[in-house]
């Protein structure tokens, strides 16, 4: 069918023409000859003024310069304005993604590459010496002879180039992963409603199932700083585009996760009955330790897959793939609730605890196949010898150098201009062209293929142990938190007890959003971190989270106070806890309010390896935590106030490390501008 014909606004000719102009003319790579004292220098530039064109192949412009008139006519043409023109004739250029972006992959990641602008290669063309002459009316072609070395020159980005994804990736980002975390306690209260439901000892099956799950969900709670090591680890590997470090570092990560959950499968099969006796305590009679015991022996042998799912769902968030964790966990819930309808009404929880080691394993192999599929694409790059990604993955362009095999003649002389290498023998003729498209497989391959599981050598480990090791200090700081605000109330009464419990239960699903907007600082702020930090990108993200955290506290604050409030009979029948409830929830919803922007300065922390800041924070706020609560605190609404206190001094720390980051930015930059 035959292409409908529209006037263009600027040029008055029709689509169909301007769209087959700018495909004979502009098809990416023109190559302008300048002129200088005679000789013809070559700089290799690149234009796409329509964003649908991709690049195909080659093309020779006539050795000549834009000026005046033929400038503004070629704009005109082309719809873009004078002024991005440089004064020599060179257009600028807008690269699209290449199609082997993560959104290629069959989900709708938001990738890198597509938050930003690039500036094109600067490259420096060599005479070809094999004899073969290029006739400035015809495309060019590459030989044998072209060789392909990246430049060891900083990476930059443009002028008009950004880092900072937009108010719809962010929300897009941060509202799957929140859905991802919620999904969890939703399908435990699934299970905990089918036996329930189900069973005529329910009574005896539903007390069973809270030191039971509390043993695994602490176990694997205990892991969760490899999944974390691994956003930052390949957050920062994208960014700085090590390719060979990226498939490393997810092969050592995955082995280490699997070698974790070994050992928990080994702790609960060998120590489970003990530890499950100490914590039942005086209401743990046979019956009940015989359940607690079957179900954590089952859910502990799929432990390995529960960690390795853990750690490729933050490899995935990493490379900003929502789409895989969300099919995942949809995946895994309609496993877990066919499980649960079919098992739990014959088996009682060790039907249940079926159901949920299935859902494990159905989600960590969807998972998995996902970063088998990147880890491919990784080391296709890693083979055609493209590190910089600016052939197979479009990201911020290096300096190449197209460099001929055979060596130059004595009489060559190479002037330098700027950013770009003129060579004076140059002639308009010799001038071998080479694109994106006819670029051979340039570099063999020097390095065996990386498996998709390993363990790291004795150097990566210790680099593992020093980046993973702060962050689950921080982990057991948060446990040690919680558990001695716990502890604490039990000196107040049962109703009490019961109180907090409840109000605890809401804190950690709301806690939820604050989450979800750490993964989204860890996932997004390495590109402005790496490899060279840019105040304007890291303060762009920084406001517009800044602007999403306002939006989730007010939520949180104002939802959780309502539920306590007028909801707590729907929690709890008792009167007196539902009024103790009811009393203090301001509490809860002041401590919720200032949660998420405490965890989009910690996440923010993390990103930028400050572990220093981020150890001594705790220590300090641990210290003050736990003298209030044994020396000041002789009522549960103390013990609340505690925890506000505990917040705010977080909150302090963080939010004063991050500003003192942004400054330390900004003063390097000015310094760079100096120089």
């Amino acid at each position: 069918m035959k292409a409908p014909v529209r006037n263009h606004p600027l040029d008055g000719r029709s689509e169909t023409s301007r769209y087959r102009s700018a495909r004979r003319c502009v098809e990416l790579l023109g190559w302008i000859a300048l002129s200088r004292n005679g000789r013809s220098h070559v700089e290799a530039w690149s234009f796409v003024p329509y964003p649908h064109l991709r690049l195909s192949r080659p093309y020779h412009c006539p050795s000549t310069t834009l000026h005046g008139g033929e400038k503004m006519s070629h704009c005109r043409r082309l719809g873009i304005p004078v002024s991005t023109v440089a004064p020599n004739g060179i257009f600028p250029r807008k690269r699209r993604t290449h199609r082997w972006s993560q959104a290629d992959e069959g989900d709708d990641a938001i990738d890198h590459n597509s938050l930003e602008e690039h500036t094109p290669s600067e490259i420096t063309a060599i005479p070809c010496t094999n004899g073969e002459a290029v006739s400035s009316n015809h495309t060019a072609t590459t030989t044998s002879n072209l060789s392909f070395t990246p430049s060891t020159a900083t990476t930059t980005t443009s002028a008009h180039g950004s880092k900072v994804p937009t108010y719809r990736q962010l929300i897009i980002f941060a509202s799957t992963t929140i859905l991802i975390w919620l999904s969890e306690p939703l399908l435990s209260l699934v299970d905990t409603t089918v036996v329930g439901i189900t069973q005529q000892n329910a009574i005896v099956q539903l007390a069973s199932l809270g030191p039971s799950t509390t043993l695994i969900d602490s176990l694997l709670y205990l892991t969760y700083f490899l999944a974390i090591a691994t956003t930052n680890l390949i957050s920062k590997g994208i960014a700085v585009r090590d390719y060979r470090g990226l498939q490393r570092t997810t092969s050592h990560v995955l082995g280490v996760a699997t070698l974790l959950g070994t050992v928990t499968t080994v702790i609960v099969w060998g120590a489970g009955g003990l530890v499950l006796r100490n914590m039942a305590g005086a209401s743990g009679t046979p019956e009940l330790l015989a359940f607690a015991t079957r179900y954590a022996w089952i859910r502990a042998s799929v432990a390995v897959s529960s960690v390795v799912g853990m750690v490729a769902q933050s490899f995935c968030l990493a490379t900003l793939n929502t789409r895989t964790p969300a099919m995942a966990v949809l995946a895994a819930s309609v496993t877990n609730l066919a499980g649960d309808l079919a098992l739990a009404p014959r088996y009682g929880v060790q039907g249940a605890a079926l159901a949920t080691a299935a859902a494990s394993l159905v989600s960590t192999s969807i998972l998995m196949q996902a970063v088998r599929r990147k880890m491919q694409i990784w080391r296709r790059m890693e083979v055609q010898g493209d590190p910089s990604g600016a052939v197979n993955e479009i990201r911020v362009p290096e300096k190449l150098q197209y460099r001929d095999a055979a060596p130059a003649a004595e009489n060559t002389t190479q002037i330098a201009i700027g950013n770009v290498e003129y060579d004076s023998s140059i002639q308009a003729n010799d001038v071998l062209v080479a694109t994106a498209s006819t670029v051979p497989e340039m570099n063999p391959l020097s390095h065996q293929e990386i498996p998709l599981l390993s363990l790291p050598g004795r150097q990566d480990m210790l680099e593992l142990v020093k980046l993973s090791g702060p962050i689950f200090f921080v982990i057991l700081a948060k446990v040690a938190c919680y558990g001695a605000m716990t502890i604490r109330c039990t000196d107040f009464g049962v109703v009490s007890l019961a109180a907090h419990n409840i109000m605890m239960r809401v804190f950690f699903f709301f806690g939820c959003f604050g989450d979800a907007v750490s993964q989204t600082a860890q996932s997004f702020m390495p590109a402005t971190l790496y490899p060279k930090p840019s105040t304007k990108d890291f303060r762009g993200i920084l406001k517009k989270l800044i602007v999403l955290v306002g939006v989730i506290a007010f939520w949180n604050c104002q939802v959780s106070t309502r539920i306590l409030q007028s909801l707590g009979r729907y929690l709890s029948n008792d009167a007196s806890i539902v009024a103790m409830m009811r009393d203090h929830a301001h509490y809860l919803g002041a401590a919720l309010a200032l949660h998420p922007f405490i965890l989009l300065c910690e996440g923010t922390v993390i990103a930028a390896r400050d572990f220093t800041t981020l150890v001594a924070t705790y220590v300090v706020t641990l210290g003050i935590h736990f003298s209030i609560l044994k020396f000041f605190c002789a009522s549960f609404p103390a013990v609340w106030r505690t925890f506000f206190l505990f917040q705010g001094i977080r909150l302090f720390n963080f939010s004063t490390r991050v500003w003192r980051k942004q400054a330390a930015i900004r003063q390097e930059e000015q310094r760079a501008l100096q120089i």
